[in-house]
């Protein structure tokens, strides 16, 4: 993955992340979140949504990359 999209994409974490908390999508337990099953699907729509919305970046997941794989 090009550096410039890790940089956005660590810019971005806390927002996604505290989307996915609010969602039920993730949880946190101990101080430690913990992603739960299917919520790759939901991180990774934001964060295409968020990068192209924000930065001008076409961003392609993991899901985009691979469409005959299956991802929770």
């Amino acid at each position: 993955m090009n550096n410039n999209v890790n940089k956005y994409l660590d810019e971005i974490k806390e927002e996604v992340d505290a989307y996915l908390i609010k969602e039920g999508a993730m949880t946190v337990k101990n101080g430690e979140k913990i992603a739960l099953p299917g919520s790759c699907n939901i991180r990774w729509k934001l964060e295409k949504k968020l990068l192209k919305e924000r930065y001008g970046i076409d961003w392609k997941s993991p899901a985009d990359l691979n469409p005959e794989m299956k991802f929770d």
